[in-house]
């Protein structure tokens, strides 16, 4: 039985779904296919290590050979 329903693909949403799963929720995350923000730069500051350690993807992100930001000012 579904738990959950999340409304939105992006990087909160995929997150807050990721996370919940795998606390033992049934989730259903729904998005449009359609990314806003396909067609501009998108970069991430280094605070958000923790946020990626704690979804187990740091490794593969930092291994995937992306620029490296120093933060947002």
């Amino acid at each position: 039985m579904l738990d959950v329903l999340i409304i939105g693909g992006g990087p909160a949403g995929a997150t807050a779904a990721r996370l919940l799963h795998r606390w033992g929720h049934q989730v259903c995350l729904l998005d449009n296919g359609k990314s806003p923000a396909a067609n501009r730069a998108e970069s991430l500051p280094p605070s958000i290590a923790r946020v990626l350690q704690l979804l187990e993807i740091r490794e593969e992100l930092e291994g995937a050979g992306f620029d490296r930001s120093t933060g947002h000012t």
